[in-house]
């Protein structure tokens, strides 16, 4: 069991981190994705919205091991 838990500050930190850098890149991936399904995107929007995506998806891993980290030092 660790003698230290995260506190609400550092908790509160890291959630906002991820709000801050998850946010925009959700944005730019569903923006393009919807333009590519409407018939009106391009080969270049495309490729950003999967680069997107896949930061995303990265981001929301590192996240979740985090997230377990800390219900495995329970």
């Amino acid at each position: 069991m660790s003698e230290t838990s995260p506190g609400f500050g550092r908790i509160f930190l890291v959630l906002l981190a991820f709000l801050v850098a998850g946010t925009p890149l959700a944005y730019l991936a569903w923006d393009n994705l919807s333009d590519l399904v409407a018939g009106h995107g391009t080969f270049g929007g495309t490729l950003i919205s999967l680069a997107a995506l896949a930061l995303f998806l990265v981001l929301v891993t590192v996240l979740k091991g985090w997230i377990d980290r800390l219900e495995s030092d329970r």
